[in-house]
């Protein structure tokens, strides 16, 4: 009997081990798409530069704003070369999406060396309780949309963005001077069928399920590539 028992718990736990690693593999191979491309635009923006605003590269969402993660990930100027701009594109979403802090004012750099090292914190922190518990007229409590968050694609110099059949938004990656720079295949959950797109089945999963491409998309006319120094010198 006990033999018996030791061979049930043994199979309960190949099993769990099996159903884990496979709805682990869901994960990866069916929605790690977003991580890989937002990948990609820290490395566009070593590559390429906005053309009238050489530090700055804007990357645009539209229906897809939901699966940002964090402009924490981003490139910054203080850490980078490059300050990456994150903007939003109209889309069927008719709420309120998120918005900008108001801008810090910690005088000039000169003024904060001047200041020890208690006064700098103090001061910053009155700066971020202003800009975090401050009134503005652009935010609302009703969830209702802020027509303020939008930019035109046009002044987008990448565009965020995945195909689902039967969408209503535009195919931006069928504009002139708009070319897909990067892809990775996203799982489609309403148009495959379970247990395959709960659990990954090698080669079954893969042809039996239904993929969107969730791609990143660069605006040609709007950037150009960075001109490294030890280019310029030769």
């Amino acid at each position: 009997a006990r033999g018996r028992i030791l061979r049930l718990f043994e199979g309960f736990m190949v099993a769990a081990i099996a159903v884990s690693l496979a709805r682990t593999l869901t994960l990866i191979t069916g929605f790690a798409a977003p991580a890989r491309v937002w990948g990609e635009v820290r490395r566009q923006a070593s590559l390429f530069r906005a053309r009238e605003r050489p530090g700055e590269v804007t990357v645009c969402v539209g229906k897809e704003w939901y699966r940002f993660t964090s402009s924490f990930l981003l490139p910054d100027e203080r850490t980078d070369d490059v300050h990456v701009r994150l903007a939003f594109l109209e889309s069927t979403f008719k709420g309120q999406l998120p918005g900008r802090y108001a801008p810090e004012r910690s005088g000039d750099e000169y003024e904060m060396r001047e200041m020890g090292a208690d006064q700098r914190l103090s001061r910053l922190l009155r700066e971020t309780v202003a800009a975090t518990s401050g009134e503005r007229s652009d935010f609302n409590d009703a969830n209702r949309e802020e027509g303020s968050r939008y930019l035109p694609y046009q002044q987008c110099n990448y565009i965020v963005d995945m195909f689902s059949p039967g969408q209503r938004e535009m195919r931006y990656e069928e504009l002139v001077g708009f070319d897909i720079v990067f892809k990775s295949k996203f799982l489609d959950l309403s148009r495959s069928r379970f247990p395959l797109k709960t659990f990954y089945v090698p080669i079954l999963s893969d042809y039996l399920n239904t993929y969107g491409n969730y791609m990143l998309i660069r605006n040609t006319r709007s950037v150009e590539p960075v001109i490294k120094e030890s280019r310029r010198r030769k």
